[in-house]
């Protein structure tokens, strides 16, 4: 038994590996591409969520569903919805929600996030260049309840004022995951 355990263990490690580089394969040339946040700033970015029980979170363009499996760590009594459109990351983000099945607290759509229902979301993490926050934007204004929080990795929304902005120290060589910025709907 417990070699057929370590058995399943290998293949999904080098199923989730095969995954990973059609990923990056796949993302070479796409608009947008798929660009993970930094796994050194999942911290922060659980922390710039204020995740409490019962809120349900989102992750639009969750890519390979880092952010959200680092939430579900953290606050495992939250529901946590990706919304992906490439068939890549999607499968990516399907296999990670699998990691949690014992909660099923993680879902995935594949879906353009432009098209999706943002009302019943009390949190939002976004990681989209800034020509797509803009565009994004007025969606967000129509759609969020009142007190809905959304947090940004690196890049503003176009005019508008975040509530606060988290810097994000000894990420100076780095080109990705400098700030967080955080604003309240």
């Amino acid at each position: 038994m417990l070699l057929v355990s370590a058995l399943i263990v290998l293949a999904l490690t080098q199923s989730l590996l095969i995954l990973g580089l059609l990923t990056l394969i796949a993302s070479v040339g796409a608009r947008p591409p798929f660009v993970p946040v930094p796994a050194e700033i999942l911290p922060d970015i659980v922390r710039a969520l204020e995740i409490r029980p019962g809120l349900v979170v989102c992750d639009l363009g969750c890519g390979d569903a880092r952010v959200l499996a680092a939430c579900s760590r953290a606050e495992p009594r939250a529901s946590y919805v990706g919304v992906e459109k490439g068939i890549y990351p999607w499968l990516a983000a399907v296999m990670q929600s699998w990691k949690f099945g014992r909660t099923g607290n993680i879902s995935v759509r594949r879906q353009n996030f432009f098209e999706t229902d943002l009302a019943g979301f009390d949190r939002l993490f976004l990681y989209l260049y800034p020509d797509v926050n803009a565009r994004l934007l007025p969606k967000l204004k129509k759609e969020l309840k009142p007190g809905s929080l959304v947090v940004t990795c690196d890049f503003d929304f176009p005019g508008l004022r975040a509530d606060s902005i988290v810097d994000l120290p000894g990420r100076f060589l780095e080109r990705r995951g400098k700030r967080l910025l955080v604003y309240r709907f």
